[in-house]
């Protein structure tokens, strides 16, 4: 043990540290660790826990992977998860039309991503349920990168003498700022 701890890492150490140092050490480095990690657990235990079922539950709506989730009403009742969705009549009327889903979808094989929407257009008569929230869902982004955008392009334009400024100013100023940048993009 003596060995393992080199002075050169701790230059305010003489010698070789003794195991009751180590133990000093460690315990003071798990006490420094411990809030991040428990930050981090909560996290990703509660906070991510609901996202992630839900976006897991939206794999459902992808005619070639349904068959192998093998949906029952237990796994349609996860897109509650999502709140535009959490009401009886939806998943009522997606349990309804799943044996019609599971037939239309058997044996589907799409390549690329843009076939599965012409897949839920051809399917939009005979399954309206599933096709509304197919819609819903593709409206949805998994990311915050368009807010991280939107926070860039505020700390761009504002400094903290700015702080105090109206927020139509801020509104306004991010608009023509992004508005701006997409006109470049074009020319």
């Amino acid at each position: 043990m003596s060995h393992s701890v080199a002075v050169d890492a701790y230059p305010n150490l003489e010698g070789v540290a003794s195991l009751a140092l180590c133990n000093q050490l460690v315990t003071r480095t798990k006490q420094c660790i411990s809030p991040g990690l428990r930050f981090f657990q909560r996290k990703f235990s509660q906070e991510f826990h609901d996202l992630v079922r839900a976006f897991k539950s939206a794999r459902l709506c992808c005619p070639v992977q349904v068959q192998n989730l093998h949906p029952n009403a237990a796994s349609l009742a996860e897109l509650r998860k999502f709140s535009f969705l959490n009401n009886d009549a939806t998943i009522d009327g997606l349990v309804n039309e799943l044996p019609r889903y599971l037939a239309a979808a058997d044996g589907t094989v799409i390549e690329e991503e843009e076939e599965k929407v012409q897949w839920w257009a051809r399917h939009a008569r005979t399954l309206p349920n599933w096709s509304a929230v197919v819609r819903k869902l593709l409206l949805v982004q998994p990311s915050s990168a368009s807010a991280e955008r939107v926070f860039s392009l505020m700390n761009h334009f504002f400094t903290h003498l700015q702080e105090n400024a109206l927020k139509e100013t801020v509104k306004a100023s991010v608009m023509l700022r992004y508005n701006n940048n997409q006109r470049k993009k074009i020319q």
